[in-house]
């Protein structure tokens, strides 16, 4: 039993580490998605 235990733990280790890895890299492509659109706003500011 306390094998199969360990297996339940490890799994849910790892849906655990892989939704905080893609919540991070979601929230890092918004920030450049943001920051992309702040500087092309600029550009595009200047330019007119």
């Amino acid at each position: 039993m306390e094998d199969v235990d360990v297996e339940i733990v490890m799994i849910v280790v790892v849906d655990v580490n892989v939704t905080v890895i893609v919540m991070i890299a979601v929230a890092i492509v918004n920030v450049t998605t943001m920051m992309i659109n702040v500087v092309s706003g600029n550009i595009l500011k200047r330019v007119l």
